[in-house]
Formats: structure tokens, C-alpha cells, sequence
């Protein structure tokens, strides 16, 4: 089964056709939480070209947000870049890391992870905890960089009058924000992670 698993999750095409599929089905849009953890992510977020409005720049600036999969190198995105505007382009541009940090994982056969499935034990019976890749950055990198065992996790329960898709959104979203809910659930799962230590 995990060869199979692997085999599925190479093939990017069936994952997008399998995630449409059941998005439609669902009415939640899971294209927005699969794909990132399946592949690369390059958004374009900022585009500056030229100073006045009546005449052509020769130089145009693009900020991408590019989040990479653990092991992905600068390398491979710069081929991806290249195969999405063309050798043409892309032997024009002048590409500039903003930021050089690539993605990190920790192990989760460490005590710290063990205690993390106990106190949710505690929160939530029979919640089971799955470890899995986030879409986001967090300052973990920087702790991993010095041999620090981090985990992003904080516990968050879907209200019953959001969509999935919805609640994805809340963070760096236009209305961001976190409901009283999952104030109250981190709260106590951070009490109870700080108490048993």
C-alpha cells in the first residue's frame, strides 16, 4: 500500500483530478490544503515595473512566494520557473533569494511528540495525531537549524459555521482571525503541555 500511496501522490495530475473531483463533490475547496503539501508552491505577490505612466520600462520586478517541499533545492525551483515562462524568459531574468531558508521536518519518534499525543489524549479521546507537512512558515526552521526538536502544532477544532475551506482562509486571510474556540483548546493544550514538562 505505501508504494502505492507513493506512486499516486508522484503523479500530479491525478492528485489535482482527484482533489476537483471530490472538491465538487464536498462544496470544500481541498485543491487549497492538498497541493501544498504534495508539491512546490510559486505564487507571484508583488509586480513593480517602470516609474510614469506614459512610457514602457525596459526592467519589470516580480516577487514570487515560493514554498518548497523538504530536500526541494533552489535548483529544481529555478527549472520549474524556467518551464513555466519558457528558457526564452527565463535566461533574461536575473533571479535574487529573499530568503535562503529551505524547508525543514523533525522526527516524530521523540518524547516531545509522545507528550504532544497525551495531552491531546486528555483534550480529545481517541483523537488521533497524524504528523504532516504545512504550507506555512514558522521560526521551527531556525530551531531545527540548531538541532532543536520543533513541532507547529496547536489544536484547532472547525466550527460548525465555517467551511473547511473558510477556515483555512482565517490565517493571513482578509479577515484574520481565530474563533473563541480554538482560543479556549490551545489555551488548555498549552497548560497541560507546560504543566506535565
Amino acid at each position: 500500500l505505501p508504494g502505492i500511496a507513493r506512486w499516486i501522490f508522484a503523479r500530479k495530475s491525478i492528485i489535482r483530478g482527484l482533489s476537483n473531483f471530490v472538491s465538487k463533490v464536498s462544496g470544500q475547496n481541498l485543491s487549497q490544503i492538498v497541493l501544498p503539501l504534495i508539491q512546490d508552491m510559486i505564487t507571484p505577490t508583488n509586480f513593480h515595473t517602470g516609474i510614469k505612466e506614459n512610457s514602457v520600462s525596459p526592467v519589470a520586478e516580480a516577487i514570487l512566494d515560493i514554498r518548497t517541499l523538504p530536500g526541494h533545492k533552489r535548483e529544481q525551483v529555478h527549472k520549474e520557473i524556467e518551464a513555466a515562462v519558457g528558457s526564452k524568459w527565463f535566461n533574461q531574468m536575473e533571479l535574487i533569494p529573499l530568503q535562503t531558508q529551505e524547508a525543514t521536518t523533525s522526527p516524530i519518534d521523540t518524547p516531545l511528540y509522545k507528550q504532544i499525543e497525551t495531552v491531546m489524549q486528555q483534550i480529545l479521546p481517541g483523537a488521533n495525531l497524524v504528523p504532516c507537512l504545512s504550507p506555512g512558515s514558522t521560526d521551527s526552521k531556525y530551531f531545527r537549524d540548531k538541532g532543536i526538536i520543533s513541532y507547529g502544532f496547536s489544536p484547532i477544532l472547525k466550527d460548525v459555521d465555517l467551511t473547511w475551506g473558510e477556515l483555512g482562509a482565517l490565517a493571513h486571510g482578509i479577515d484574520e482571525r481565530g474563533s473563541v474556540t480554538n482560543l479556549m483548546v490551545a489555551t488548555e493544550f498549552a497548560y497541560l503541555m507546560m504543566k506535565e514538562v
